[in-house]
């Protein structure tokens, strides 16, 4: 028979686990002595809510590399470590447009509805996003607010997208209207000024605005106050009092009232829709999905 020793030395060799159970019945016989056993229940490197987004993009037979499983899984448990349940109480929709494939950037990462249809040809550039054409090119979100929202309402809201080229275009980036309010409305530069709305019935200018790039987010905490944020830094308070939500259904890339015109040949690599934002969610939102995210894939601008 072998001794303890030549048995670990054998199973070492082999590359299979031993595990010894030592310890002693009532009558001082060893209960067990197990060999060649699993010892370790294998734990997955990633967040629960992360392996069911890349389970959705396998099934697009679009299945992420480790390293853009690990890019993605580091700012899903970011959000979540700094007290934003990202996927039941802070966004409807977020889109990482800037993706490893086509079909994984038309998803809402949040969960398995609003995911994007390409209208006509917006150009998709891998880890960078889509860029429109100007003519017809848009992405529509099948997310209509008056019907499909349920975290962003009226008075506590929010919507946000980067924006990676800069252009001075009448085409909004984002949009979703109803007939004769503005809604939800953002052109980043148009005459060297920006212009938006979030659930009102008028467009709010900013002033003098020479560059369109970066992470566009606005925000309605309350009827009469909304807030335009660039880059994490608050550009404009805003005391419009708030409107019906839109029942346009939401585009990037185009106006929606009722039908699609404006064509924007912006590219965006990032949009969201949600609740209301502090200035601290700001922040931490530029820091783990555009400092975070966007630069790791080199898609920051």
């Amino acid at each position: 028979s072998l001794t303890t020793d030549e048995l670990n030395h054998l199973f070492n060799y082999m590359q299979l686990p031993i595990e010894w159970h030592n310890d002693t019945n009532a009558y001082g016989h060893i209960k067990s002595n197990r060999i060649g056993q699993n010892l370790w229940t294998p734990e997955s490197v990633y967040d629960a809510d992360s392996i069911t987004l890349f389970n959705r993009m396998t099934a697009l037979s679009e299945t992420p590399p480790d390293a853009r499983k690990t890019i993605i899984d580091t700012a899903i448990v970011a959000s979540k470590a700094l007290g934003v349940p990202l996927f039941t109480t802070k966004y409807d929709a977020l889109w990482l447009l800037a993706a490893h494939g086509t079909a994984s950037a038309k998803l809402n990462i949040i969960k398995n509805s609003h995911n994007i249809t390409i209208v006509s040809t917006p150009t998709f550039t891998t880890d960078r996003g889509f860029t429109g054409n100007d003519i017809d090119a848009a992405l529509n979100c099948n997310y209509t607010p008056s019907t499909g929202a349920i975290l962003y309402t009226q008075n506590d809201c929010s919507y946000g997208v980067y924006i990676r080229n800069n252009i001075d275009d009448i085409g909004p980036v984002i949009s979703s209207q109803t007939a004769g309010l503005a809604g939800i409305f953002l052109i980043p530069r148009l005459s060297n000024e920006s212009y938006w709305a979030i659930n009102g019935a008028y467009y709010q200018p900013n002033d003098a605005m020479v560059d369109s790039r970066g992470m566009w987010i606005v925000v309605r905490t309350a009827s009469n106050v909304t807030k335009v944020y660039k880059n994490g830094i608050l550009l404009r308070t805003g005391s419009e009092v708030s409107a019906a939500l839109a029942s346009s259904v939401l585009h990037l890339l185009c106006r929606s009232n009722a039908g699609l015109d404006r064509f924007s040949p912006l590219e965006v690599a990032l949009a969201f829709m949600g609740k209301s934002m502090s200035q601290t969610d700001v922040t931490n939102f530029q820091t783990i999905w555009v400092d975070g995210y966007l630069n790791s894939l080199g898609a920051k601008v």
